[in-house]
């Protein structure tokens, strides 16, 4: 490495220098890189529309919904369980939203836990939201 070029990485990781640092030392490209060239068929962005997977009683089929709270203040962990009720009743209410039929929203087992008489599903076949701090800040980021 040249005298006046450091990293601020350890062990020094090229591939991980910030783009300010690599102008500042005079540098194009990361250290220890190279440019690859290589071909792709010419037809591999066309889109190949896929059979639908068959359709419940319910409608659409749902496999996962994640998302991030993004805030200035979010709730603490301890308020998990309310943030994912209300996760719940908000998927619950796009679904009925997307399976809306002559003003009669859909109603979605999976998503409720219920069945269209309003009782607990039985077999644990419905979904499950499990709230996480997943950078440990002690907020919610279900």
């Amino acid at each position: 490495m040249h005298a006046d070029r450091y990293t601020i990485y350890d062990p020094a990781w090229n591939l991980c220098m910030e783009t300010r640092q690599l102008h500042r030392e005079g540098w194009s490209d990361p250290p220890g890189s190279r440019w690859v060239p290589y071909a792709r068929p010419r037809e591999c962005f066309k889109f190949q529309p896929r059979p639908r997977s068959p359709r419940t009683e319910e409608g659409h089929r749902i496999h996962v919904a994640r998302y991030a709270l993004d805030s200035t203040v979010l709730p603490l962990v301890t308020e998990t369980l309310p943030v994912a009720e209300a996760a719940r009743q908000a998927l619950m209410g796009i679904h009925g939203r997307l399976t809306e039929n002559n003003g009669v929203r859909g109603h979605s087992s999976v998503l409720s836990g219920k069945d269209e008489h309003d009782q607990p599903l039985a077999g644990h076949c419905h979904s499950y939201y499990l709230p996480s701090d997943e950078d440990g800040d002690a907020a919610s980021t279900t």
